[in-house]
């Protein structure tokens, strides 16, 4: 099957890996090149002693993603994955992963995020007293942004209030930046699929303080949560006494009502009537806080960044949405006013075509294949970049100041998104 597409010939145990170089934080783009080399078509190589067919004819890749069982990863991403995140929804296949995609899903439907757009009105009011206290001056947008989608994703899908935007400084974060440099390593460094390479000490303590971590803030997060649903059955147990109803049924239907992800998790039966273990609880909570944040902290901070670059875009934005509000810049956008936002949806979706999040996506096929050839982040980023744009003019931070793009497991800045803000005239 290989043998159909074009590609350098191997060398004995490194195969193509020396085509990469040595920096894994710019592989993808020497396989871009390696693309443009091989007539911007479907190309294979071999990594180690694995065999990549690297895809981007748009058939094929449909062909792929679609496919109902081949929903395996690829297995030097999953090497750095499940030592941080277990077998979680990102790393499982088969059985697992659709169980535990039914479970979330739900969470991710438009009539549930309708409901969290106050969460995100809410936090940006947060954001908007630290920024403003920036005016006029440069700042890494990063900054500011994780800590506030932070918030956002464990207020709206863990039901749980946080405000680490009073803590800038978190450890949290700097373990979530060096997550994304340990899985990015990983995908490009073959031999780390060898467990007793990839735990090296410095390695090791380095994943150690990282799981550590990760693993105290998705344990606060659950514990905390636990606690409501706690207070809720003790609410509603007079109720069960007299009138004789169901508590499981009735705890079910009164946290459903908050369309609250971990609730589901936390009370959610398997069909042979058994709750989801600790640890299942764990990965997936730990897993969705540092994916759900750190993607969309890269999308609106980029997208504010092309806005930033492009001042007669940010104009036409700015026309859209004094029409859209009546000249007020401090009003708290609706869904339907998100809904008429054209010009501002099609401005995010070139900005995330020009500089994507997930600049490469894997499956590790389990048979061959003939080819021929987050909904939650969307609603954030409309909510957020409309009460930005509206409050601050935006503008690149100077000279020798753009961003330094990297392609690990996200595309992400190496120094930041540096933007100068100025508070806009009511």
């Amino acid at each position: 099957m290989l043998s159909q597409y074009p590609g350098d010939y191997p060398l004995p145990l490194v195969g193509n890996g020396l085509q990469l170089g040595f920096d894994t934080d710019f592989c993808s783009n020497k396989m871009v090149d390696l693309w443009k080399k091989h007539g911007g078509s479907n190309f294979r190589m071999t990594v180690g002693s694995e065999e990549w067919v690297l895809i981007s004819n748009p058939d094929d890749v449909a062909t792929i993603l679609n496919h109902p069982t081949e929903l395996r990863k690829q297995v030097e991403r999953n090497t750095g994955m499940k030592p941080l995140f277990g077998n979680s929804l990102s790393t499982s296949d088969g059985a697992r992963w659709k169980l535990m995609r039914k479970i979330i899903a739900p969470s991710f439907h438009f009539k549930t995020l309708d409901k969290n757009l106050e969460t995100f009105n809410t936090n940006c009011d947060h954001l908007f007293k630290l920024l403003d206290e920036q005016n006029n001056q440069v700042v890494d947008i990063y900054r500011y942004m994780k800590p506030y989608m932070f918030n956002v994703v464990c207020n709206s899908l863990m039901g749980v209030e946080l405000d680490l935007l009073n803590d800038l400084d978190n450890p949290y974060f700097e373990a979530s930046d060096n997550a994304m440099k340990i899985i990015t390593q990983n995908y490009f460094s073959y031999w780390r699929s060898l467990i007793h390479s990839f735990v090296t000490p410095t390695l090791y303590k380095t994943i150690t303080n990282v799981i550590n971590i990760i693993s105290v803030m998705g344990s606060n997060v659950i514990a905390r949560r636990r606690e409501k649903i706690k207070k809720i059955i003790e609410d509603e147990c007079n109720i069960v006494k007299t009138r004789g109803l169901d508590i499981d049924k009735l705890v079910q239907e009164k946290c459903s009502t908050e369309a609250c992800l971990l609730d589901r998790l936390l009370l959610s039966k398997l069909y042979n009537g058994f709750v989801l273990s600790e640890d299942d609880v764990a990965q997936e909570v730990n897993l969705l806080c540092w994916t759900g944040h750190h993607s969309s902290t890269v999308a609106i901070s980029h997208a504010l960044y092309c806005i930033a670059k492009h001042p007669e875009v940010q104009n036409r934005i700015i026309e859209e949405q004094k029409q859209i509000f009546n000249n007020d810049i401090y009003k708290k956008p609706t869904n339907q006013d998100l809904v008429e936002m054209k010009y501002l949806e099609a401005v995010i979706k070139e900005s995330m075509r020009f500089i994507p999040v997930i600049n490469k996506i894997s499956r590790h096929l389990q048979n061959d294949l003939l080819l021929k050839g987050f909904r939650f982040a969307w609603t954030s980023m409309k909510a957020t970049i409309s009460n930005v744009i509206r409050r601050y003019e935006l503008s690149p931070g100077g000279p020798g100041t753009e961003p330094q793009f990297i392609y690990r497991l996200m595309t992400e800045s190496k120094n930041g998104v540096l933007l100068k803000i100025k508070k806009r005239q009511c």
